[in-house]
């Protein structure tokens, strides 16, 4: 479980420079973020005593938030359901590697080594950032960039 929560963390920076799959309007269909992200939804429920024991206060604030944001679904205009039903199932992917991430730090001896991994792939991609390797134009702004065509928001809601 550790190993898959380390690899996980080292390439949540880099979730869109791996495209396994790409449409024809040039929409990512899958990343080796989100293979790794499904690896560790797998693991989570093969190790469920270890992934899925304590449930924190915090996941029931969560849980409201996920609850308001479904039940808003009823004022979404017609023509974007699609978008709000992804952007609903992202939140509740992230909600359970919330849970998974929890008790994995609970589980672990050294916790810290996580951070400090996760802290090395974000500095290499700072470093590739500013070399101009992945980085790409954000909507024709040429003060904002973005790392292998990432919306720079979605990128920070995912950190």
């Amino acid at each position: 479980m550790f190993i898959v929560s380390a690899v996980f963390l080292c390439v949540l920076p880099f979730e869109t420079a791996g495209v396994l799959g790409e449409s024809k309007d040039g929409t990512i269909s899958f990343t080796i973020a989100k293979l790794i992200g499904y690896l560790l939804f797998g693991v989570a429920l093969v190790c469920r005593r270890i992934c899925f024991r304590w449930i924190p206060a915090s996941f029931w604030l969560l849980a409201a938030y996920i609850f308001a944001l479904t039940t808003s679904f009823i004022l979404v205009e017609r023509g974007v359901e699609a978008e709000f039903r992804a952007v609903i199932f992202q939140r509740l992917q992230m909600v359970v590697i919330f849970l998974i991430a929890y008790n994995v730090h609970r589980y672990v001896a050294h916790p810290d080594e996580l951070y400090q991994l996760f802290g090395f792939s974000v500095g290499a991609l700072a470093v590739l950032n500013r070399l101009g390797i992945g980085t790409v134009e954000y909507m024709s702004l040429t003060d904002r960039v973005s790392s292998f065509r990432e919306d720079p928001n979605s990128a920070s809601g995912v950190f």
